[in-house]
C-alpha cells in the first residue's frame, strides 16, 4: 500500500526449467567471451558437445552453419 492508501500490485513470473537452462547456457557463453573452446572447458565438455547443446537448446542459428554441421556429423 502506498502512503495515500492506494493498493499496489506486483506480479511475479517463474521461468520454466527450459528457460533457465537456456539462460544459463547463454550466461556461460557470455562469461567466456563467446569463445566455444573456453566455454566448453569451463563446462567440462568437448567443443562438439557444447555445439550440440547450443543447437539442442534452439540456438543453433548462432553457430556458423559449417561449424554446426561438422560438429553434428562428428557426433553421429
Amino acid at each position: 500500500m502506498r502512503e495515500d492508501g492506494a493498493l499496489e500490485y506486483a506480479k511475479t513470473f517463474r521461468l520454466s526449467a527450459g528457460q533457465v537452462r537456456r539462460a544459463r547456457l547463454l550466461q556461460q557463453l557470455a562469461a567466456h567471451g563467446w569463445n566455444l573452446d573456453a566455454t566448453a572447458a569451463a563446462l567440462r565438455i568437448t567443443r562438439d558437445q557444447l555445439i550440440r547443446r547450443i543447437d539442442g537448446e534452439g540456438f543453433g542459428y548462432l553457430i556458423a552453419e559449417h561449424v554446426l554441421k561438422a560438429a553434428l556429423k562428428r557426433t553421429r
